[in-house]
């Protein structure tokens, strides 16, 4: 399930892969390391294998994963820059679903305070965040 067809794997996340099926030729460190990458990068893979389902916050794709699937009809944004032109306000630039394929795109304006990036992104709530912009790209 961890094999690549070709043989290779890149040192940022399939060198997990190697450390998994060959664990005798890394350390307890590197080991530990490799079970986090492969949770956060192959969850599904390292479920299978391991025989165990990951819960919230054990694996970063698979909380993407939900947080798309929980706000696929929001629009998340994808893009923020201070306001010049209103003070104490962010320019957010949203798209339905934090979607960037997606040709529309929305621009709210969000309190300062009340802006923070977040781990997947920023949720516009329409009933408070206003509307600044709309337009297809």
């Amino acid at each position: 399930m961890l094999r690549n067809d070709d043989g290779w794997y890149e040192e940022d996340a399939e060198w997990a892969k190697v450390a998994f099926t060959f664990p005798a030729l890394f350390t307890a460190y590197e080991r530990r390391h490799a079970d986090q990458s492969l949770r956060n990068d192959y969850p599904d893979a390292w479920e299978h294998l391991q025989g165990v389902t990951l819960q919230p916050g054990e694996s970063r794709t698979k909380d993407e994963r939900q947080f798309t699937q929980d706000h696929i009809a929001d629009w998340v944004v994808v893009s923020a820059v201070t306001s010049r032109h209103h003070q104490g306000f962010v320019e957010c630039f949203a798209k339905l679903g934090g979607n960037r394929a997606l040709s529309e795109t929305r621009q709210y304006l969000v309190p300062s305070g009340e802006y923070q990036a977040g781990r997947f992104g920023f949720v516009i709530d329409e009933a408070r965040h206003v509307l600044f912009v709309a337009q297809a790209a």
